[in-house]
């Protein structure tokens, strides 16, 4: 995920750059509003129009910072102390700016009613009130996205991608990164003197590349395929390998979410029933035999009494 930051700030110059449209377009329909109604030249007009900017200086801020907010936590990405200042710095700058353009546009024209100086107060006050907000708002994001994508056992998505050999977007659309997150959380964690949650982990990982292979070969496959209905069946089949593999994954994880309670708290008929699932998953079409061979020492760690 080098790129993600790059891809951020892409996304939020383009939220930026909606609210700037946005505010121009209202502001555009109040001048009509008012010409309509022969008061083009009135104090009401002005402060329409700067009601219309008090609303774009709350909007950046939120909507700028949701997109950081969303990305973040779909890749399971931490907000780090320098993107946090960044953030600080870039929307600080922003905010200025357009306190500035403001000042600007509608200086002379509130000066015409005697009233130039308490609209530069009250544009000082917008902008210092933003910052203000900014500053929570950033604090906030840095709590929600770290509470979600950060833990002392937690593998991050670069080392997933890496271990199951599923590039970064693969691993997204799949939704499985906090799914297989937990799973190396729990096993990983487990007091166990014998290294048994290590080695369920361990057969958990080649179960799980058993599928990616059976995945990249059938993709191989496609290439050889000369008919477009052939191509387009083969292309479908491997959206079945993947999302049969999905399954796979959050059948495990509900399962090893049990290996923390205490056996007799356990609830048996959920594990009977997501175990037998994940047998029927797998059927005579993806390796049963070999990929639940590799799952025996979890599913022993999920039966013990």
């Amino acid at each position: 995920m080098d790129d993600l930051q790059s891809k951020l700030d892409v996304m939020e110059r383009a939220k930026l750059v909606g609210e700037l449209q946005e505010n121009s377009v209202r502001i555009m329909k109040l001048n009509i509003k008012f010409t309509k109604s022969n008061q083009k030249h009135s104090l009401e007009r002005l402060d329409a129009i700067f009601g219309s900017f008090e609303r774009m200086f709350r909007n950046i801020p939120k909507k700028f910072l949701s997109v950081e907010r969303e990305v973040r936590l779909k890749y399971v990405s931490p907000l780090g102390p320098e993107r946090k200042l960044f953030l600080w710095r870039l929307l600080n700058r922003e905010m200025e700016t357009l306190g500035d353009q403001m000042i600007r546009d509608l200086r002379d024209l509130y000066q015409g009613f005697g009233k130039g100086q308490e609209f530069e107060r009250r544009v000082a006050e917008l902008v210092a009130a933003t910052k203000a907000n900014v500053q929570d708002l950033i604090d906030k994001l840095e709590a929600t996205v770290n509470a979600e994508g950060t833990g002392t056992a937690r593998i991050s998505p670069r080392e997933l991608s890496h271990l199951y050999q599923l590039d970064d977007s693969a691993l997204v659309d799949l939704k499985v990164i906090q799914p297989l997150q937990n799973i190396h959380h729990i096993l990983g964690t487990l007091p166990s003197p014998d290294g048994s949650g290590n080695s369920a982990l361990e057969g958990i990982k080649k179960a799980l590349l058993q599928f990616v292979r059976i995945a990249r070969e059938t993709e191989s496959g496609a290439w050889s395929v000369t008919s477009v209905k052939g191509r387009k069946e083969k292309k479908m089949e491997v959206a079945e390998i993947y999302l049969a593999l999905k399954e796979l994954v959050f059948g495990l994880n509900t399962l090893a979410e049990y290996i923390p309670v205490e056996p007799g708290a356990r609830n048996r008929e959920v594990i009977r029933k997501t175990w037998s699932g994940i047998e029927v998953l797998l059927g005579q079409k993806y390796k049963a035999e070999a990929i639940l061979g590799e799952l025996k020492l979890f599913h022993e760690l999920i039966e013990a009494e």
